[in-house]
């Protein structure tokens, strides 16, 4: 019993952990009106955890756990300003195949 309820808060934990970052990233794009680069919040949360592991041996498991949360949370809000970017068309990667499909 106490396993199962271990997975089930593990679960509940993760989903917020997702979840909250989408969310956010929502909030300051639609509401706040902020203009987030997405480049600099992937770029910055690798290099951000990459110098954490490499300067930082030793550290207590709770803080390598915070940084993990911190690190997941903008790479969950990069995928989501890449969607959000895609789904009002400015992304520039964009091909529109429909035109290619009535011929």
């Amino acid at each position: 019993m106490e396993i199962y309820l271990k997975n089930i808060l593990n679960i509940i934990i993760f989903t917020a952990i997702i979840l909250i970052p989408v969310k956010i990233t929502n909030y300051l794009i639609n509401i706040k009106k902020v203009k987030l680069n997405r480049w600099i919040i992937g770029t910055s949360s690798f290099t951000f955890y990459t110098l954490f592991k490499v300067f930082l041996d030793e550290v207590p498991s709770f803080i390598d756990n915070i940084v993990k949360v911190i690190f997941i949370s903008f790479i969950v809000m990069f995928f989501e300003i890449s969607r959000m970017n895609f789904m009002e068309t400015n992304y520039k990667g964009k091909i529109d195949y429909t035109k290619y499909l009535n011929k």
